[in-house]
């Protein structure tokens, strides 16, 4: 199965986000696109905040990028943060993870779009690959 096409085709082709992968639990890269690609550590580091295990919602990175904590839901499995205090608008990012059983998948968008469309696209994908048993 090629993972990169559920970015490419799923994620990215609706034209909002800047980045997207699909991630596994051990923080591995299963596939992935775009400018902020976060290191194995980081995205456990969220794993472990959108499941409880993790309190302290300071100093988040994402591709080596800081990011503001906005929220987090262990029951929904998501975690939503933003970079709005960024030098420029095209650096001003939002981004979402939503677990699915065997992974993770995260996007990222930037500007003016609104965390809605970031979180819709990976939202939907996630429901599908946890309905395919991923």
């Amino acid at each position: 199965m090629s993972w990169q096409v559920y970015v490419t085709d799923q994620l990215m082709t609706p034209g909002e986000m800047v980045s997207a992968g699909i991630y596994g639990m051990d923080g591995g890269e299963w596939a992935g696109e775009g400018c902020i690609r976060p290191a194995p550590h980081e995205v456990i580091r969220l794993i472990n905040i959108i499941q409880g295990k993790e309190s302290d919602f300071n100093g988040i990175k994402v591709g080596g990028i800081s990011f503001l904590y906005v929220s987090h839901d262990p029951q929904e499995g998501v975690i939503l943060l933003n970079r709005i205090n960024a030098p420029s608008d095209k650096e001003k990012y939002v981004a979402c993870g939503y677990i699915s059983k065997m992974c993770v998948v995260f996007g990222v968008v930037a500007g003016n779009y609104k965390m809605g469309n970031c979180s819709k696209v990976s939202c939907r994908l996630r429901d599908y690959l946890k309905q395919a048993g991923y």
